[in-house]
């Protein structure tokens, strides 16, 4: 009776399925890698490959959370706001983010 293999998935893939995973074009990935920017990689004689789970791990670092958070758009420009800042039916004072009224 034959022993049955468990399939084996690729530890390791080339530039085509790396910028495929990371959803960019192999040149985009190139520029990267040349310019020290990208993720990780690993160098043979004449070839290039990525380790599939260091690909995920550099996507992680990239991560943002979701949440929404209240942010005065023109103090980022220099200005103080010229409306009130309103979080969850309060009043904020923009320059001390305390309630107003309460």
């Amino acid at each position: 009776m034959r022993a049955v293999l468990p399939a084996l998935q690729p530890q390791f893939t080339d530039e085509k399925g790396a910028a495929l995973i990371l959803g960019w074009s192999v040149k985009t990935l190139q520029k990267k890698r040349s310019r020290g920017e990208g993720p990780p990689y690993y160098r043979q004689p004449r070839l290039i490959r990525y380790n599939i789970t260091e690909l995920s791990e550099w996507m992680q670092r990239f991560r943002v959370d979701p949440t929404p958070k209240p942010v005065n758009l023109d103090e980022k420009r220099g200005r103080p706001r010229k409306y009130p800042l309103i979080i969850d039916g309060v009043v904020v004072k923009p320059a001390t983010a305390k309630a107003v009224g309460q």
